[in-house]
Formats: structure tokens, C-alpha cells, sequence
């Protein structure tokens, strides 16, 4: 956990020093295509990494609209049931998935939480689309789900 919150901690850092003549810039937006070729990319890992414990319904949460859908509509092709994003507090049996998506310079660092697993990976977004431009980085929780 400390290596994902360092990890987080160092990407916001990153991104908050960046700078155009001393005015603070800001990071173009992240493509469309980028969203759902991530979300499969990382929803294809967690399932390979055996995330979840069985059918279990799961919550996606993070503060990008866009990836949490790109994310709910990965997880539901691989036949997992989601909970609508609708902010209720929805099903408390549902696993919760956290994450964060950060772009930069033509980089988009993600990062996914679950009870059992850590994954992050960067991106790159060139003109014909996002390629994975890092190995997955894993890390597996303790048993207490901490």
C-alpha cells in the first residue's frame, strides 16, 4: 500500500510542477479511445490476477466520469455485475474498485485498487491510438484486504 500511495504521491507531485513560462499548465485532455483501451487492458489483468472472489457485484470509484464508465463497461463484458455509479452508497456486499487516472506530456499514469490487488501501469497516447508504454506494476494485499 505505502508503494501505490508513494506512487500517487509522485504523479501528483509530478504533474503539479509542470509549468509554460512560470504560468501553471494544464494536460491536454485524455483521448476518448484511451479510456476503454485501459480500462480493458487493466480489467483484463485483475481477472487474470484473480481480483475477486467470485460473482461479486463491484463498485467502481474515482473522480473521472469517463474511465468509470470505460471501467463498468469492461467489467461488465467479462461478466462481472456492477453497481451503478449513482452515488446511493448502492450494495454493501459490492467489492469496491478504486482508482486514479492521471495525464501528462502525452502519458496517462493509472492506478487500481482492489481489496486484494494494487496495479498501475502508464500509457502512452500517440496519433493511432494508446499503447501500454510501461509493464503492469502489481502488488498483491495482505490478507486483511489493508
Amino acid at each position: 500500500m505505502r508503494q501505490c500511495l508513494s506512487l500517487m504521491l509522485i504523479a501528483v507531485t509530478l504533474s503539479a510542477c509542470q509549468t509554460d513560462g512560470g504560468s501553471s499548465a494544464k494536460a491536454p485532455p485524455i483521448m476518448s479511445a484511451t479510456y476503454s483501451f485501459v480500462a480493458d487492458d487493466m480489467v483484463k489483468k485483475l481477472v487474470v490476477r484473480s481480483a475477486f472472489e467470485g460473482p461479486t457485484t463491484l463498485a467502481v470509484r474515482g473522480d473521472n466520469p469517463e474511465f468509470t464508465e470505460a471501467l463498468q463497461a469492461s467489467l461488465g463484458r467479462q461478466g462481472y455485475p456492477v453497481e451503478n455509479s449513482s452515488g446511493d452508497g448502492g450494495d454493501a456486499k459490492a467489492e469496491t474498485i478504486n482508482y486514479a487516472i492521471e495525464a501528462g506530456e502525452g502519458n496517462v499514469l493509472v492506478w487500481l485498487s482492489t481489496p486484494r490487488v494494487i496495479l498501475s501501469r502508464i500509457y502512452k497516447e500517440t496519433e493511432t491510438g494508446p499503447i501500454a508504454a510501461s509493464p503492469f506494476s502489481a502488488s498483491l494485499k495482505s490478507g486483511d484486504g489493508q
